[in-house]
C-alpha cells in the first residue's frame, strides 16, 4: 500500500471529534487503518482556534493508531455542522493548507455525510439529533433540502441541548409550583451536586459555554421519560 492510497474522513461533532484513516486502494471500499478522538470542534461551540487544534489532534491520532506518520495524503473529507457556508469553507481550506493534510480536500456539512453513508444509492433523508440538530435530504434526482442547523440560540429543535435545557426548565417550573412535580428534578439535583433547585443558578450557569456538557445532561431526561415520567 502506498500513501497515495490513503484517506481520511473527519467528524467534527459538538461532543467529540472523530478521524478515520483508511486505505482506498480496495475495489470492494475502503479500509479502515486508524481511528483518532478529540474534543468538539464545532466552532460555534468552541470557537476556531479550539475546533482546529481538537481536528488536528483527532487526525494525529488516526495516523499514530493506523501505525504511520502525519503526512499528505491522496484525499480528506471534513463533516461539521456549518462547513457548507463560505467563511467555514475558507477556514478550513486554510487549515487543510497549512498543515497539508491531502491532496484533495472537500469540507461538507454532517447531514451530507451521514446520508452518503446511510444511504448506497445516495438519495434520502439524513437527522442529526446530537448536540445541535438538522435534517438533509436529496431526492434520486440529485435535488436536496434542509432544515434546521440554526444553533443553539434559535435552533437545534429535538438535539441534546434543547432537550437538556426543557428538562431544565421543567424543573424550574415544577420548583415555582407552575407544573407537575417531576423526577427530573431530583435527578438533576444528583447529578448537579446541590441541594435543592435554587442552586441551579450558579450550578448551571457557571458552566452555561460548555455545551457539551450541558447537552449531556439530555440523559437524565430521557432516562426518566423511560421510566414513565409524564413531564420528561
Amino acid at each position: 500500500m502506498s500513501v497515495s492510497g490513503l484517506v481520511i474522513g473527519i467528524d467534527g461533532g459538538g461532543s467529540k471529534t472523530l478521524a478515520w484513516l483508511a486505505d482506498a486502494t480496495y475495489s470492494y471500499g475502503a479500509v479502515p487503518l486508524g481511528v483518532g478522538e478529540a474534543g468538539p470542534s464545532n466552532p460555534q461551540s468552541v470557537g476556531w482556534e479550539t475546533a482546529l487544534e481538537n481536528m488536528g489532534r483527532a487526525v494525529d491520532t488516526a495516523f499514530l493508531a493506523a501505525g504511520y506518520s502525519p503526512c499528505k495524503i491522496a484525499a480528506a473529507c471534513v463533516a461539521m455542522a456549518g462547513s457548507d457556508r463560505e467563511n467555514a469553507r475558507h477556514r478550513l481550506n486554510e487549515w487543510s493548507a497549512g498543515r497539508e493534510l491531502a491532496e484533495r480536500f472537500l469540507p461538507v456539512h454532517d447531514a451530507a455525510a451521514l446520508l452518503a453513508a446511510g444511504t448506497p444509492d445516495g438519495y434520502g433523508v439524513a437527522i442529526i439529533s446530537g448536540t445541535g440538530s438538522l435534517a438533509f435530504g436529496r431526492s434520486e434526482s440529485g435535488k436536496t433540502a434542509r432544515s434546521g442547523g440554526w444553533g443553539y440560540l434559535f435552533g437545534d429543535e429535538g438535539s441534546g441541548y434543547a432537550v437538556a435545557i426543557a428538562g431544565l426548565r421543567a424543573v424550574a417550573s415544577a420548583a415555582d409550583g407552575r407544573t407537575a412535580a417531576t423526577l427530573l428534578t431530583d435527578r438533576f439535583l444528583h447529578e448537579l451536586a446541590i441541594a435543592s433547585p435554587n442552586e441551579m443558578v450558579q450550578a448551571v450557569y457557571a458552566r452555561q459555554d460548555d455545551h457539551t456538557w450541558l447537552s449531556s445532561l439530555s440523559q437524565i431526561v430521557v432516562s426518566a421519560a423511560n421510566e414513565g415520567d409524564a413531564v420528561a
